[in-house]
C-alpha cells in the first residue's frame, strides 16, 4: 500500500483542493459504473424501435393470469428464481430447503406454469367454426 501523501505545509489550501478534486472524480466514476451496473440488473436497454405496449401489457396480463393459477408456493418459488434472480443454492436457502429439492419444486413449478400457460391459450382461441349446411335449392 503507498504510503500517505502529507499535506504540503506552506500550501494547504491548494493540497486540499487537488485532494477534493480526485475524490469527486473518484465518486462521478463510481456514480456512472452504478448507473450502468443497475441498468444491466434491470434489464434497461435501448427501447425495441417498434415496442408495442399494448402487447407487453398483454404479456404480463397473461403471465399474471398463469401465475394466480398456481400455489402460492409454486409463486414463490418461479419469482425466487424468475424475478429476484437468484440461483438454485440461494433460493434454496432463502426458502429453508436443500439445494435438490428446491430444483425438485422449480422444475415442477415450471411444468404446472407451462400447464396454465397451455390452459390460456386455449381459452383464448376461437372455436372453430363450423361448416355451413348447404341450401338444398338451387
Amino acid at each position: 500500500m503507498a504510503a500517505a501523501r502529507r499535506h504540503p505545509g506552506d500550501r494547504p489550501f491548494l493540497w486540499l483542493l487537488n485532494v477534493a478534486r480526485n475524490v469527486l472524480a473518484n465518486e462521478m466514476r463510481s456514480r456512472r459504473r452504478r448507473t450502468r451496473l443497475w441498468g444491466r440488473l434491470r434489464g434497461d436497454g435501448p427501447p425495441a424501435p417498434d415496442a408495442d405496449v399494448a402487447s407487453d401489457l398483454a404479456e404480463g396480463g397473461r403471465i399474471a393470469a398463469a401465475l394466480s393459477r398456481l400455489s402460492a408456493r409454486d409463486r414463490e418459488v418461479l419469482q425466487l428464481v424468475g424475478w429476484d434472480g437468484l440461483d438454485a443454492r440461494a433460493a434454496a436457502t432463502a426458502v429453508g430447503c436443500s439445494v435438490k429439492t428446491f430444483s425438485v419444486r422449480l422444475h415442477r413449478a415450471r411444468r404446472r406454469l407451462t400447464a396454465a400457460f397451455a390452459e390460456i391459450d386455449a381459452a383464448d382461441r376461437p372455436a372453430p367454426a363450423t361448416p355451413l349446411q348447404g341450401s338444398s335449392q338451387v
